[in-house]
């Protein structure tokens, strides 16, 4: 670790990954934190930078705002856990005894018949699609195909302040953070569909003050 150098947290998407990365960075902070501690390194700022999209940016704002908050990076790992132990959410099967137990069974006599592993995340991830997940989405009225009248071409739509209000639990918005008060730069990508160009948050203030670079700029 040389304090010359900038370290960045770089965090990508992908929906349940995020889950998987609050894991990794528990485990990457607490070996970071031995060897400064062994080094005699002080205060130095884990992360100068703290970038992210999607799932991403929302472990990225959830660690920046802690360490905003708390002036300290000791406890953002377990505040990040905390965070997915929150959103976690059992599905029915997984509530039913022996259920992978009752799937593998039939799957030995019949190898076209899924595995127990298999049928629980099938029809976990059926049962969350209709009926969302209570601390990350919920579902609105389904949009029925009025054109063809095709009852298998309905669209889902859902509503994701759930977990709009599960961020603001852990989360103080907004996120500014300052180079001068050795504060970690918040990175978060963005894309506008409709432009098909990126849209990028920065909590250091620019020289016209705004903290948003938007469409590329």
């Amino acid at each position: 670790m040389n304090s010359s150098v900038n370290r960045a947290l770089i965090f990508q998407g992908g929906g349940s990954i995020g889950a998987y990365e609050a894991g990794a960075y528990k485990a990457i902070k607490e070996e970071l934190s031995q060897y400064s501690r062994a080094k005699g390194m002080g205060k130095e700022p884990m992360f100068h930078i703290v970038s992210g999209t999607s799932i991403g940016a929302i472990n990225a704002a959830i660690l920046v705002s802690y360490v905003k908050e708390n002036k300290t990076w000791e406890g953002s790992d377990e505040t990040l856990v905390k965070f997915w132990e929150y959103l976690s959410t059992q599905s029915s099967v997984e509530k039913i005894p022996y259920f992978t137990h009752y799937w593998d069974s039939w799957h030995r006599l019949d190898k076209r018949i899924a595995s127990g592993e298999s049928a629980r995340r099938y029809l976990s991830t059926k049962e969350f699609i209709l009926e969302g997940v209570p601390n990350e989405f919920v579902p609105n009225m389904p949009l029925l195909d009025s054109r063809f009248f095709d009852p298998l071409n309905t669209w889902y739509i859902y509503n994701n302040k759930p977990l709009k209000e599960s961020l603001e639990k852990l989360a103080r918005f907004p996120i500014s953070t300052s180079f001068e008060k050795g504060e970690p730069r918040l990175l978060l990508v963005a894309v506008d569909v409709q432009e098909a160009t990126p849209v990028v948050f920065d909590s250091y203030e620019k020289e016209d003050g705004t903290r948003k670079s938007e469409y590329g700029r």
